[in-house]
Protein backbone atom coordinates (compact mmCIF):
# COMPACT_ATOMS: atom_id res chain seq x y z
CA UNK A 1 0.00 0.00 0.00
CA UNK A 2 2.66 2.29 0.90
CA UNK A 3 4.28 1.59 -2.59
CA UNK A 4 0.97 2.28 -4.18
CA UNK A 5 0.80 5.86 -2.30
CA UNK A 6 4.98 6.70 -3.40
CA UNK A 7 4.06 5.87 -6.59
CA UNK A 8 1.17 7.47 -7.14
CA UNK A 9 2.58 10.69 -5.97
CA UNK A 10 5.03 10.90 -8.02
CA UNK A 11 2.81 10.25 -11.44
CA UNK A 12 0.60 13.19 -10.08
CA UNK A 13 3.48 15.06 -9.71
CA UNK A 14 5.28 14.73 -13.05
CA UNK A 15 1.81 15.15 -14.59
CA UNK A 16 1.60 18.69 -12.45
CA UNK A 17 4.74 19.52 -13.84
CA UNK A 18 4.17 18.44 -17.64
CA UNK A 19 1.15 20.62 -17.23
CA UNK A 20 2.54 23.59 -16.13
CA UNK A 21 5.75 23.49 -18.61
CA UNK A 22 3.23 23.53 -21.62
CA UNK A 23 4.58 25.56 -24.76
CA UNK A 24 3.15 28.95 -25.24
CA UNK A 25 2.43 29.68 -28.99
CA UNK A 26 4.25 31.75 -30.87
CA UNK A 27 2.75 34.02 -33.58
CA UNK A 28 4.09 33.72 -37.13
CA UNK A 29 5.18 36.69 -38.90
CA UNK A 30 6.04 37.10 -42.75
CA UNK A 31 8.01 39.79 -44.42
CA UNK A 32 8.38 40.22 -47.75
CA UNK A 33 12.12 40.83 -48.39
CA UNK A 34 12.31 42.27 -52.38
CA UNK A 35 15.78 44.13 -52.60
CA UNK A 36 15.88 42.89 -56.16
CA UNK A 37 13.35 45.98 -57.15
CA UNK A 38 14.68 48.37 -55.15
CA UNK A 39 17.83 50.29 -56.40
CA UNK A 40 21.12 49.64 -54.97
CA UNK A 41 21.82 53.58 -53.33
CA UNK A 42 18.20 53.52 -51.88
CA UNK A 43 18.42 50.18 -49.64
CA UNK A 44 17.85 50.35 -45.92
CA UNK A 45 18.80 46.54 -45.79
CA UNK A 46 22.39 45.72 -45.26
CA UNK A 47 23.29 41.67 -45.90
CA UNK A 48 26.56 39.87 -45.35
CA UNK A 49 26.85 36.24 -44.88
CA UNK A 50 29.66 34.67 -42.49
CA UNK A 51 30.45 30.61 -42.49
CA UNK A 52 26.51 29.62 -43.20
CA UNK A 53 24.76 32.27 -41.73
CA UNK A 54 23.00 34.89 -43.64
CA UNK A 55 22.57 38.64 -41.63
CA UNK A 56 19.87 40.80 -42.57
CA UNK A 57 20.80 44.75 -40.98
CA UNK A 58 17.79 47.00 -40.77
CA UNK A 59 20.04 50.96 -41.17
CA UNK A 60 18.20 52.13 -38.50
CA UNK A 61 19.39 53.29 -35.27
CA UNK A 62 16.68 52.76 -33.37
CA UNK A 63 17.02 50.07 -30.74
CA UNK A 64 18.56 50.88 -27.54
CA UNK A 65 21.66 51.71 -27.53
CA UNK A 66 21.74 53.05 -31.04
CA UNK A 67 21.39 49.71 -32.33
CA UNK A 68 20.38 48.19 -35.79
CA UNK A 69 17.60 45.43 -35.64
CA UNK A 70 19.47 42.68 -36.99
CA UNK A 71 17.95 38.84 -38.47
CA UNK A 72 20.05 35.88 -39.53
CA UNK A 73 19.00 32.53 -40.70
CA UNK A 74 21.19 29.70 -41.75
CA UNK A 75 21.77 28.76 -44.81
CA UNK A 76 19.61 25.90 -45.55
CA UNK A 77 17.51 25.05 -47.74
CA UNK A 78 14.53 27.33 -48.34
CA UNK A 79 10.82 26.20 -48.58
CA UNK A 80 9.28 27.07 -51.84
CA UNK A 81 6.07 29.36 -51.81
CA UNK A 82 3.92 29.35 -55.01
CA UNK A 83 3.08 32.80 -56.32
CA UNK A 84 -0.55 32.18 -56.67
CA UNK A 85 -0.43 30.81 -52.60
CA UNK A 86 1.49 34.35 -51.88
CA UNK A 87 -1.73 35.80 -51.72
CA UNK A 88 -3.22 34.02 -48.84
CA UNK A 89 -0.29 35.35 -46.94
CA UNK A 90 -0.68 38.06 -44.58
CA UNK A 91 2.81 39.84 -44.62
CA UNK A 92 3.82 42.76 -42.37
CA UNK A 93 4.81 45.91 -43.45
CA UNK A 94 8.53 47.63 -42.27
CA UNK A 95 6.87 49.69 -40.01
CA UNK A 96 4.99 46.67 -38.49
CA UNK A 97 7.83 44.50 -38.41
CA UNK A 98 10.24 47.32 -36.37
CA UNK A 99 7.20 47.92 -34.07
CA UNK A 100 7.53 44.38 -32.73
CA UNK A 101 11.24 44.50 -32.14
CA UNK A 102 10.89 47.53 -30.47
CA UNK A 103 8.22 46.54 -28.25
CA UNK A 104 10.40 43.21 -27.42
CA UNK A 105 13.21 44.83 -26.73
CA UNK A 106 14.40 43.83 -22.82
CA UNK A 107 12.22 40.92 -23.96
CA UNK A 108 12.85 38.04 -26.49
CA UNK A 109 11.18 38.52 -29.54
CA UNK A 110 12.20 34.84 -30.73
CA UNK A 111 10.39 33.19 -28.09
CA UNK A 112 7.15 35.54 -28.97
CA UNK A 113 7.35 35.06 -32.46
CA UNK A 114 8.21 33.21 -35.66
CA UNK A 115 9.89 34.95 -38.49
CA UNK A 116 9.73 33.95 -42.38
CA UNK A 117 11.26 36.01 -44.58
CA UNK A 118 9.61 35.89 -48.14
CA UNK A 119 12.14 35.89 -51.29
CA UNK A 120 11.39 35.98 -55.26
CA UNK A 121 12.94 33.62 -57.06
CA UNK A 122 13.12 32.04 -60.72
CA UNK A 123 10.24 29.16 -59.45
CA UNK A 124 7.82 32.31 -57.54
CA UNK A 125 8.89 32.75 -53.70
CA UNK A 126 10.96 31.10 -51.41
CA UNK A 127 10.38 31.06 -47.33
CA UNK A 128 12.73 31.39 -44.57
CA UNK A 129 12.37 31.41 -41.45
CA UNK A 130 14.60 33.95 -39.34
CA UNK A 131 15.38 34.79 -35.67
CA UNK A 132 16.27 38.65 -34.71
CA UNK A 133 19.84 38.81 -33.85
CA UNK A 134 20.05 40.42 -30.50
CA UNK A 135 22.33 43.67 -30.51
CA UNK A 136 24.71 43.24 -27.11
CA UNK A 137 24.51 46.60 -24.69
CA UNK A 138 28.06 48.41 -24.98
CA UNK A 139 30.52 46.70 -22.69
CA UNK A 140 31.23 49.41 -19.53
CA UNK A 141 35.12 48.80 -19.88
CA UNK A 142 36.03 51.97 -17.65
CA UNK A 143 35.45 52.97 -13.78
CA UNK A 144 35.39 56.54 -12.52
CA UNK A 145 36.83 56.63 -9.26
CA UNK A 146 36.10 59.37 -6.55
CA UNK A 147 38.92 60.80 -4.62
CA UNK A 148 38.37 60.39 -0.77
CA UNK A 149 38.33 63.24 1.76
CA UNK A 150 39.33 62.27 5.69
CA UNK A 151 38.45 63.95 8.52
CA UNK A 152 40.35 67.09 8.04
CA UNK A 153 38.91 67.71 4.29
CA UNK A 154 42.31 66.98 2.54
CA UNK A 155 41.87 64.74 -0.69
CA UNK A 156 44.10 62.16 -0.45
Amino acid sequence: MKNIIIVSAFLLSVLHSKAQSSKQTRDSIYYLMDTAKTPVNDRLWDIHDENDLVFYTFQCACLKYGGNPTFVYSSNKPTQVPINSLKAIRLVSIVGLLKLIKQSEGEKFNTKHVLYFIQPSNEGYIKRQVRAFRNQEPIKDYEIIKAKSDSTGIKN
